[in-house]
């Protein structure tokens, strides 16, 4: 299970740097108003931290069948999804709480989501500071 995680957490860091990576590339060459190009850093970056969601829910998904098999109790991956979503986010479950491997992989995420996302913020300050005040 920690190998699930650490793959998951690898997975979502470089995937969002091949994100970032391919907006810096992309930007100066789109032909739209520079302010437009803001629409497209907060749009790719959103669906970066979508895709990163999923392959933690993936991830749940995986985790919760291989810890608790016999159990009887299922995990859905739209239940996954949304318990990835909460944890990406720091925002706690309100779902009720990981047992288990899950415990485990809903703390790293958290801290892989927060570090994400403060990467996204600072990268958006960066191109607004560039692409702002051109007309």
């Amino acid at each position: 299970m920690a190998t699930i995680t650490l793959a998951s957490s690898l997975a979502s860091l470089l995937l969002h740097y091949e994100v970032l990576r391919l907006l810096t590339f992309l930007l100066p060459s789109i032909a739209v108003k520079p302010r437009q190009k803001l629409l497209v850093v907060v749009t790719g970056t959103i669906v970066a931290h979508l895709l990163e969601v999923l392959v933690f829910a993936i991830a749940f998904w995986v985790c919760f069948e291989l810890d608790f098999p016999d159990r009887g109790s299922e995990m859905s991956f739209v239940q996954a999804l949304y318990l990835s979503i909460e944890s990406f986010a720091s925002l706690g479950t309100s779902t009720g709480f990981p047992v288990g491997q899950l415990r485990l992989l809903a703390g790293v995420e958290a801290l892989v989501g927060l570090i994400l996302i403060g990467w996204t913020a600072s990268f958006t300050y960066l191109a607004m500071n560039t692409f702002w005040m051109e007309h």
